[in-house]
């Protein structure tokens, strides 16, 4: 069960004339203790099996089924697996089954943040603005216990089941009370991860003007049509490492399949040129129709690759050559269309939609590019007075890829979200503001 607690704060207050300060501050902790017991063959490691010598000692099963050149079913015989005995170590590629059970305890992560703006105004033409911040994150397990142990002697029938789970059959045994099981690992471990940030920005505005300025101290009378249209682009850059677990150095090996995972140090930060162009057209009061067209084209991109890499096998005591998939840098293109519409309706109540379509691929044509959704929309309802303001808006997305969890790519399926909130002016210094998030508690599957 994952349980997220946490809230915001924000605070403004001008204690001159001239001064304007906001803080505004953020905590959120996810608790995510987990268990779990796996019960699974592995007749790829059976049929294979070499002893320390390299000599071939798989398993030969009694009966298969082989369909276009896999083998989808097969029943290994209890004669084919050595009994355990106290003298000789058991070949860990000979178990009929192995079980784990690994318990986390307690494990959580934490986010929380506090930012402090400021504005002061030193005359009438300069105006000196600030934003000092400090960011957090801990990721913790203060416990992770494991134990594996494998079944020994058994003869054991299995069938893939497409993604479903197979089908294992172990005849004449009683899975729930079987003890004829060697130790294979065991493992307790404590992690905790610490993330840091302190910035700040300062900018001056000087509002002076050229020769030719003129300024106008009195107010103005502003005169605007109902209906207007503009044009706008940008470009911008940007840069972001990428994740923990992505540039984690540590490998995870398989020594009977002579393949691994694990993350790359090496990584390169994400680098991102932007560009951008929007059309907007107000054909009303409080009305607008727009639509948007963007392209990123990122020059260092994470993704996903396989690569062969030497290490020291330990169940076979020698250097193997394993296969190893991480996540290197390629250069990608995100690009798509934007559509919005929002229209006031009658008596402060109205409408707001928008629709986002996108295509997003690394350079080597494989990979997706993360976070990027298909398709996403959002459509909302408000209402707007001098005092009041409340809205209530649904947004979906389609599926996405997450991320990478050491160098295997981690999908969400498509989701939908309904949100409210509401903000009522007490006076021209005072305002209460009320947000509700997950109304349809949505369930994410990844």
């Amino acid at each position: 069960m994952r349980k997220r607690q946490g809230g915001s704060v924000d605070v403004q207050f001008k204690p001159a004339p001239d001064l304007m300060l906001d803080v505004n501050g953020f905590y959120s902790k996810l608790d995510v203790a987990n268990y779990n017991r796996s019960f699974y063959n592995q007749p790829g490691a059976n049929l294979n099996a070499v002893d320390n010598d390299g000599k071939h000692v798989g398993v030969i099963p009694g009966a298969f089924t082989v369909k276009n050149n896999t083998l989808v079913a097969a029943d290994f015989p209890a004669s084919q697996f050595p009994a355990a005995n106290a003298s000789t170590p058991y070949n860990a590629q000979l178990y009929p089954a192995p079980v784990d059970q690994i318990c986390r305890p307690g494990s959580n992560s934490s986010t929380a943040y506090v930012d402090v703006n400021g504005s002061y105004r030193a005359s009438e033409r300069l105006r000196i603005s600030g934003s000092p911040g400090y960011a957090r994150g801990i990721g913790e397990t203060p416990v992770d216990r494991g134990y594996v142990v494998g079944l020994t002697g058994e003869g054991v029938s299995c069938q893939p089941n497409g993604l479903s789970p197979a089908r294992l059959n172990f005849p004449g045994l009683d899975i729930s009370q079987f003890s004829n099981v060697v130790t294979a690992s065991a493992w307790g471990s404590h992690v905790e991860t610490l993330d840091t940030e302190k910035y700040g920005q300062a900018d001056g505005d000087d509002n002076s003007g050229g020769p030719n300025s003129r300024h106008w101290p009195a107010e103005l009378d502003v005169k605007e049509k109902d209906s207007a249209a503009y044009l706008m682009a940008n470009l911008s850059g940007n840069k972001w490492r990428a994740g923990y677990s992505a540039l984690a150095g540590a490998v995870k090996l398989n020594d009977q399949l002579l393949r691994g995972t694990g993350g790359n140090p090496d990584l390169k930060p994400i680098r991102s040129s932007n560009y951008d162009a929007t059309l907007e057209w107000y054909f009303a009061p409080k009305a607008m129709l727009s639509v948007g067209a963007f392209i990123m084209d990122m020059q260092s991109y994470v993704t996903f690759g396989t690569a062969p890499v030497t290490y020291y096998n330990n169940t076979f005591k020698k250097f193997n050559a394993y296969v190893i998939r991480s996540p290197p840098n390629f250069g990608a293109t995100n690009k798509g269309v934007e559509l919005s519409y929002q229209q006031g309706l009658w008596g402060g109540f109205g409408v707001a939609g928008n629709y986002t379509c996108t295509n997003g691929k690394a350079d080597d044509g494989a990979a997706e590019v993360g976070s990027s959704s298909r398709g996403t929309y959002k459509l909302e309802g408000y209402y707007e007075d001098e005092r009041l303001s409340a809205r209530l808006a649904c947004t979906c997305r389609s599926s996405f890829l997450a991320g990478l969890f050491s160098s295997s790519p981690q999908y969400v399926h498509g989701v939908g979200n309904l949100a409210a909130s509401l903000n009522y002016k007490i006076d021209e210094r005072y305002s209460l503001t009320f947000d509700v998030l997950n109304l349809n508690n949505p369930v994410l599957k990844y």
